[in-house]
């Protein structure tokens, strides 16, 4: 029985299917008519019937393509180009939304985006912003649903910090799995594992409820069942749709239960190497997943955690009575899907064993904690050079 109290954050209006994005005007026109239009390389080819809808109801639009992850450059000169916007609508992946979430944000403010960022700044954000419209057109991060935007500098220096503020989170959320269509295998996999480890991390964190598994149990079922369908047969609508969902759940689910190793290891790693974050969790998932039960099954055998384990095992074919042999199953499935979807190692990408990765990994709600040596075993299963 669970006994924990919790408390959930605002779920935006959310209008979901085929076709949905023909609901984008509509929506926008009660903001005002001068919009902030941010969208990708690609998906700005997914947006041409929606600049038809904008003109059609006045609203008139500026530009701003994403074609990587957002850097405080990007943030502060889309923010000082577009000074008198009204609203921001953004079209695209993770990326895009997460840019679009902070130039709304950052609108009112007119100053530089790095003053308010987590652990860069020395300023919290005051929660002022203009009407953000998010419509994903890839299902991995589930951005469109939290309040925090990822803003990442790459290098030596570099960082992957947080835009945070429960008033972030867009006032409407406007889902299209159609619009996922065009994404290639390599994409849809990466980003499909991403939202994979945040349902996963998700549901059996720390921090977990009742609330997050009914979202984490959902997304988890349509992520094994669909995944390796929409990468097989692009335009396989119901597969897309599955992955959609999945994608939102995992936003929901990680915003009210944080995450775990994966995502403490992607941190680090995303700022320092120039490596896709679906990338990164799909190639840790599989060792991630062996040391947290290995762990569990050492200090805390009956667990909640390792029953979750052997809950998603179940959804791989899994039907193991003994909980940490259905986990230890759960592991060579993952491994398997890591394989089947040409998931690149951490070497591929010159990623070693490092000090300056290690020192800034975080563990919270983490179902196990974990030492030194058991993070760098981790980097090490998953390919990554040895220590230097």
């Amino acid at each position: 029985m669970f006994t924990q109290g919790y408390q959930t954050a605002r779920l935006p209006p959310l209008t979901f299917g085929q076709g949905a994005i023909n609901e984008v005007a509509k929506i926008a026109k009660k903001y005002g008519t001068l919009a902030v239009l941010v969208t990708g390389q690609r998906s700005f080819k997914s947006a041409h019937s929606l600049l038809n809808d904008l003109k059609k109801v006045g609203i008139r639009y500026t530009h701003v393509t994403i074609s990587e992850e957002p850097s405080p450059r990007l943030i502060d000169q889309a923010v000082k180009q577009n000074q008198d916007a009204q609203m921001v609508i953004a079209v695209g992946g993770g990326a895009v939304i997460d840019a679009g979430k902070a130039i709304s944000a950052m609108l009112p403010l007119q100053a530089p985006i790095k003053r308010f960022l987590e652990g860069v700044g020395d300023t919290k954000p005051p929660g002022l912003k203009v009407p953000y419209i998010a419509c994903p057109t890839t299902a991995g991060t589930g951005a469109e649903v939290t309040k925090n935007a990822v803003i990442s500098e790459v290098g030596v220096n570099g960082f992957k910090k947080s835009l945070r503020h429960d008033a972030y989170i867009p006032d409407a959320i406007v889902i299209d799995p159609s619009l996922a269509i065009s994404c290639s295998a390599e994409v849809t996999a990466a980003c499909g594992l991403d939202a994979f480890t945040q349902l996963l991390e998700a549901f059996v964190s720390t921090a977990a409820n009742p609330f997050t598994d009914t979202f984490a149990r959902s997304g988890l079922a349509a992520v094994t069942r669909s995944l390796r369908k929409a990468c097989e047969s692009p335009g396989n609508l119901e597969a897309r749709s599955d992955m959609a969902w999945a994608a939102y759940a995992s936003g929901v689910s990680l915003a009210h239960a944080g995450l775990g190793i994966v995502h403490g290891l992607a941190s680090p790693i995303g700022s320092y190497y120039p490596i896709p974050h679906g990338v990164v969790c799909g190639t840790l998932l599989p060792a991630a997943t062996a040391t947290n039960v290995q762990w569990l099954a050492d200090h805390d055998p009956s667990g909640v955690a390792i029953q979750k384990h052997a809950e998603v095992a179940k959804l791989f074919g899994h039907n193991y009575l003994d909980p940490i042999e259905a986990s230890n199953a759960l592991v060579g499935s993952l491994e398997k899907l890591k394989q089947d979807l040409s998931i690149p190692q951490l070497s591929d990408w010159s990623v070693g064993v490092e000090d300056r990765i290690l020192d800034r990994t975080g563990l919270k709600n983490n179902p196990s904690i974990l030492d030194r040596k058991a993070i760098s075993n981790i980097l090490i299963k998953a390919g990554a050079k040895g220590p230097h």
